[in-house]
């Protein structure tokens, strides 16, 4: 199996090789991107 890296190339984080992003991917998935609420979101 191949070892994907996220990298950043100051736009968004992005693939290694590839122009998908790390965004794409979350949006692809089958429950979505999760969502930060409360603490979490003060936190990060």
């Amino acid at each position: 199996m191949l070892e994907a890296r996220i990298i950043d190339r100051g736009r968004r984080p992005e693939i290694e090789g590839t122009r998908i992003t790390a965004s794409d991917v979350l949006e692809a998935h089958p429950i979505g991107p999760a969502r930060r609420t409360g603490s979490e979101a003060r936190s990060a």
